[in-house]
């Protein structure tokens, strides 16, 4: 009986999209302190792959504890559902300069 040879193969192509979007904050000196911690503003939305997107800013933090000690930014997802949405993010802070703001 000759040997029986074979070879098999399969591919799995994932649908990406890449996209940035700008968020200037104005005259962010008065919104730190006078707003109050979990209250936020938000970006105009924006789209990236087919979703729509917004940036919430939250100056004073998300939540209490964090009041005065830091800020939040969340990126929210406003049509679809999370469950068919993978999302690798990163946020840049920069001054008035358009210098970068350690994180």
């Amino acid at each position: 009986m000759a040997a029986v040879s074979s070879h098999t193969s399969s591919r799995c192509l994932t649908e990406s999209a890449t996209g940035t979007h700008g968020f200037v904050v104005v005259n962010y000196s008065l919104l730190a302190g006078p707003i109050g911690s979990g209250k936020y503003v938000s970006s105009a939305h924006f789209t990236v792959g087919g979703y729509h997107w917004i940036l919430r800013f939250y100056p004073d933090g998300y939540t209490a504890d964090y009041y005065g000690q830091a800020t939040s930014v969340f990126l929210c997802l406003c049509n679809g559902l999370a469950d068919d949405v993978q999302v690798k993010c990163s946020f840049s802070l920069v001054d008035r300069d358009g210098k970068p703001c350690p994180l």
